[in-house]
């Protein structure tokens, strides 16, 4: 039986840097509130926190426990096991964790799908976790943990059907073996505020400032382009840097041998030689830009039209019966 969890007032998080501290947090868990930012609006997941014990569900036979904001239960794991949010049996006295010790390490996403009882569209949110034990069945991967919860306002205690299974994202033939999927409809997958509004006078403001901005003259649309390409640009580098781990530092969920801040400076400081560059040559990508895009539509235009015009579109086209192949220009065909 898991020993029941009392629930002390919230924690006031402004004051507490320490979120992803195992210790700080298996103290504080009862007091932290589960609010959780969707793409559109905001989730209070507060009344999934198990106090009195976890959640589980059957996944091919093994059982799943799983909490929100609150560390499973290790009874069944082994001693010196780390903390985590969603665990499976593997064996006696062996479990693998699902997720990491890190409570900010998840990503919070909307979702819907067909209402299985009335075949309306039905809203939830999907939290994604990972950073869990490493994957028995590919040794070179971490185990993750998906659960969407679907909005049901009638629901307010318990998770109503909850199940385990396949993602239904992926393929049926190409199943995550290192992912446990678990679904489940509760009222907290309804959205607690909704941001769809704000998000809507923002975009009004947007274009309204946009339409100002057409009446500055050119000078002005100029700089403005630069400041967007030079942001692009910056955003885009780290982004690759971020896919590459670069900045596997300021994820708790990352190896530790990944966890290099000389990595992360390094990437900051390519992404701002990058922007600058792009800054440096806008001034000739205004000029020299649509003449080269004139040169290039121009040539693989007319090459289009001839070969249209002499019938032999379809000797070159993609998918022809004569073995020939097409990327861009009829003239890279091959004709056998």
């Amino acid at each position: 039986m898991t020993p029941q969890k009392d629930a002390d007032p919230e924690v006031d998080l402004t004051a507490d840097d320490e979120m992803d501290d195992p210790d700080w947090y298996r103290e504080n868990e009862t007091r932290v509130p589960c609010y959780k930012f969707g793409e559109t609006g905001l989730y209070n997941l507060s009344a999934l926190k198990n106090f009195d014990g976890d959640w589980s569900a059957n996944a091919a036979g093994k059982e799943v426990s799983f909490n929100f904001c609150m560390y499973v239960n290790k009874a069944s794991c082994s001693p010196g096991d780390s903390e985590s949010f969603a665990l499976q049996e593997s064996g006696p006295g062996s479990c693998l964790q699902l997720t990491s010790d890190a409570q900010s390490a998840e990503l919070v996403i909307n979702n819907s799908r067909d209402d299985p009882s009335s075949k309306d569209e039905q809203l939830g949110i999907r939290i994604l976790r990972a950073g869990g034990s490493d994957c028995p069945e590919d040794p070179g991967r971490q185990m993750s943990f998906t659960v969407d919860i679907w909005c049901d306002a009638d629901a307010t205690g318990g998770p109503q059907g909850i199940e385990a299974g396949a993602d239904p994202e992926d393929d049926v033939l190409d199943a995550d073996p290192c992912n446990i999927y678990v679904s489940l409809e509760h009222s907290a997958g309804c959205v607690y505020y909704d941001f769809t509004n704000i998000l809507r006078v923002v975009g009004t403001c947007m274009i309204f400032f946009g339409l100002m901005l057409m009446c500055c003259g050119r000078i002005k649309i100029e700089w403005f382009m630069a400041v967007l390409l030079r942001l692009a640009t910056f955003i885009i580098v780290m982004t690759l840097f971020y896919r590459l781990h670069y900045f596997a530092y300021f994820d708790p969920s990352e190896p530790e041998e990944r966890q290099q801040v000389t990595l992360a400076i390094f990437a900051v400081i390519v992404a701002f030689i990058a922007q600058w560059l792009m800054g440096w040559a806008f001034k000739y990508i205004l000029y020299y830009g649509p003449m080269l895009l004139g040169m290039f539509f121009g040539y693989y235009g007319s090459t289009w039209v001839v070969v249209g015009i002499n019938g032999l579109y379809e000797i070159t086209s993609p998918g022809c019966n004569h073995g020939c192949t097409d990327a861009i220009s009829p003239t890279w065909s091959i004709i056998y």
